[in-house]
């Protein structure tokens, strides 16, 4: 070790080496051979004659950025068509000891004609059948100067880029995914700024420190330092604040459902999913309420296809897992490759209230991955960081109507042309007893497991749990592009109580206001209207609150044979919370595609507060 020069974090200094080596001052370390134009191997030196020195000057591929890159390829090459690392690679093994047959030279010679943008000859890969002998040979075909050599093709900047990522991370080259952020494989601000450093170095001229900030991928570096122009983004139309929607897409958890098509059924078949709570979450005090509507396997994630190592999706709250996979899901049945999406303006709008997860982490060893996988935000972030997606990335917490209030923003900013596409949706996961006994004691829930809506025996709600997200576009742009149509969203509205009889509390004239102007927003006359899906609590005070309003707006002018149905989801799977929204919206669209409004569950005497009129 000490015959090396070495920096403050233990790398090579490389030009220091190169100054005592030629100055004759540095300590022998290991001896090699000398090689002659064509590679061949010669006598070893041992009597220090200067033909070293000249082998160093005229063979050494650091010195030669044209031969360097030849190396570089062809190593590159070895790896991934025969699975050999770096330490089992020797550059004057011929390609037949490698098992490399006749159709393995045409394909050096594909790979080096890509790289270099010049044609070659079978001949010229068998003839000069080593690494070494065919960097020697199509070196000065090149160029031998920094000077030839300052703009390399892209295909041998990737080239070059895939080795050394390969190195650095100690896999296979045929590991790296070129459209993979470096991140993902390990490579630290440290790790960037030495790459830059090397590039520098072999392109011989200044390469920025930020480099694999701006550029974080090898497919983005390569096109930049070969000078390759990037697709110019179009310039989106301004959209209008007004305009259609189309829900092009849709998936979903939710208890007693994996998919869309088994919450269909559920919801057709009248199934309440209500259970007492699984033995992996806690076990219930006796003066806890035992009920919730639960998903299963929030404990499992595939973390490697997301491309998330094993060690922070430890760390991540299963809320964001639970968002990757539904929003990758949703995107499918949309018809859409989730990958083609890349550098797109697509937003993400995610509704998230509950932190459950963060009361099991050790408050002893705090690190990055369990603040990032805790993070509100970073729940919306990672599916735009996941897909390269370029839009708006939101999180929404206003309780029960955060997963609503996501696709209502999701809608405007499709309006207001932020977006082309956009994934909106929320989350909820009971995964510890705080929240369930807090409302217990404050007698919220239901004692008995059933959310009874509109029912004269309503007395209190059932908490829930799942997922839901909608795949979101302009109604135009949809109908243009082919896309499966769903739904249409015409219009929405949000707005708040003020100061009324509790922070809490729900309020009459406020929800009178919010339906007549989504009404308004949406161009429908509020007679129109033949289908409600409530917010439904099944509260005493809740109920009549929420129908009553629903009755000022839409009853006025209704002739008696448009009759408006009226129904809660919640009386299926409970209250998703955050995502309590979100379920209800993906009820009406799989009733409006079904043409079928599900049962309302758990209603034997209507509640005597409820106006219903005529």
């Amino acid at each position: 070790p000490r015959a090396f020069p070495l920096t403050s974090s233990g790398k090579v200094q490389r030009r220091a080496c190169r100054a005592l080596f030629l100055e004759k001052k540095d300590e022998v370390a290991f001896s090699w051979y000398e090689y002659d134009e064509t590679g061949e191997m010669q006598d070893r030196h041992t009597d220090g004659d200067l033909s070293i020195l000249s082998y160093i000057k005229d063979h050494d591929p650091s010195l030669d950025p044209s031969r360097r890159v030849i190396h570089d390829c062809l190593v590159a090459y070895l790896k991934q068509a025969e699975h050999l690392g770096v330490d089992r690679i020797d550059h004057n093994r011929s390609f037949l000891s490698f098992g490399i047959d006749f159709l393995g030279i045409a394909s050096i010679k594909e790979e080096l004609e890509r790289a270099f943008d010049r044609k070659l000859s079978l001949d010229e890969i068998q003839r000069f059948d080593t690494i070494n002998k065919l960097a020697a040979h199509l070196g000065p075909m090149m160029g031998t100067s920094p000077r030839d050599f300052a703009h390399p093709t892209e295909g041998a900047i990737t080239a070059w880029l895939v080795a050394k990522i390969a190195t650095l991370a100690g896999i296979s080259p045929k590991q790296i995914d070129t459209k993979r952020p470096f991140a993902q494989y390990g490579l630290d601000s440290v790790v960037a700024v030495g790459l830059s450093g090397e590039l520098s170095e072999w392109l011989g001229r200044p390469i920025a420190a930020t480099l694999a900030y701006d550029f974080p991928t090898t497919d983005a570096m390569a096109r930049h330092l070969a000078g390759t122009k990037a697709p110019v983004p179009t310039t989106r139309k301004t959209a209008t604040a007004t305009g259609a929607i189309a829900i092009i897409g849709i998936g979903c958890r939710f208890p007693g459902a994996g998919n869309p098509e088994e919450f269909r059924q559920n919801l057709k078949n009248g199934v309440d999913a209500i259970g007492r709570v699984p033995e992996s979450r806690w076990t219930p005090t006796e003066d806890s309420v035992p009920w919730g509507g639960f998903i299963e396997d929030v404990d499992r994630f595939d973390p490697l296809f997301f491309g998330i190592s094993p060690r922070e999706a430890k760390s991540m709250d299963p809320q964001q897992r639970l968002l990757l996979e539904v929003g990758w899901e949703a995107l499918e049945n949309a018809g859409i490759a989730p990958d083609s999406l890349a550098g797109s303006q697509s937003g993400v709008f995610i509704g998230i209230s509950s932190h459950d997860y963060a009361r099991y982490l050790p408050d002893a060893s705090p690190h990055l991955y369990a603040e990032t996988g805790n993070a509100f935000s970073i729940a919306a972030s990672r599916l735009s960081y996941l897909l390269d997606l370029r839009g708006p990335s939101k999180a929404v917490d206003t309780a029960c109507s955060s997963s609503l209030v996501a696709v209502h923003d999701a809608c405007q900013s499709l309006r207001l042309g932020e977006s082309d596409l956009a994934l909106a949706g929320g989350v909820n996961l009971m995964l510890s007893p705080g929240a369930t006994e807090s409302f217990t004691a404050a007698q919220m829930l239901s004692p008995d497991g059933r959310c009874k809506t509109f029912d004269a025996e309503a007395d209190g709600y059932v908490r829930g749990e799942g997922c839901g997200m909608v795949v979101l576009k302009r109604l135009d742009e949809a109908r243009k592009d082919g896309d499966p149509i769903l739904a249409v969203i015409r219009g929405s509205a949000i707005n708040q109580d003020g100061r009324t009889n509790g922070i809490t509390a729900p309020n009459g004239p406020a929800q009178q206001a919010v339906i007549r102007q989504a009404l308004a927003n949406a161009g429908v006359a509020a007679s129109e209207i033949g289908y409600v899906e409530a917010h439904g609590t099944g509260t005493p005070l809740g109920d009549p609150i929420e129908f009553n309003s629903l009755q000022a707006v839409l009853a006025p002018g209704r002739s008696p044979d448009r009759i408006c149905h009226i129904g809660s989801v919640k009386t299926n799977i409970g209250h998703l919370e955050a995502a309590a929204g979100i379920a209800g919206l993906i009820k009406a669209v799989l009733a409006l595609q079904h043409q079928e409004i599900p049962p309302h569950l758990h209603l034997e005497t209507l509640n005597p507060q409820l106006e219903t009129g005529n």
